[in-house]
């Protein structure tokens, strides 16, 4: 397979095996990605509104469209390859448990559910 922008993508698919089988590697593996809020705010989609952060996280073909974006004309180095993640942020568990999720521009955070009683 070969993936514009990620020439030596066999040979990292075969380190991430190697290592995943244990086997011995000259260096260890390399991922990385700019993900946090600068990098973030500097990869915009003019033209798309949205009521709230919350119709934005949850708008399926945005987050698609914008992943797209942050990988063209990129070159990904060393074990780094472009995996698309759909996050709903640190929390999500707790959401799936009764919690409501509050979204900021590149973050989730959750309303605490338990509350603390004393007698």
């Amino acid at each position: 397979m070969e993936l514009r922008g990620k020439p030596d993508f066999e040979k990292s698919m075969q380190r991430i095996e190697a290592w995943f089988n244990h086997e011995p590697l000259e260096r260890p593996l390399v991922r990385f990605a700019e993900h946090n809020a600068e990098f973030a705010a500097s990869r915009t989609m003019a033209g798309r509104t949205w009521p709230n952060l919350k119709a934005r996280w949850f708008d399926a073909e945005y987050q698609l469209d914008y992943f797209v974006e942050t990988i063209r004309d990129r070159t990904f180095y060393v074990e780094t390859f472009p995996v698309f993640w759909p996050n709903l942020g640190p929390n999500v568990y707790s959401a799936f448990h009764g919690g409501e999720l509050e979204f900021g521009e590149v973050t989730s955070w959750i309303e605490h559910i338990v509350r603390h009683f004393y007698v």
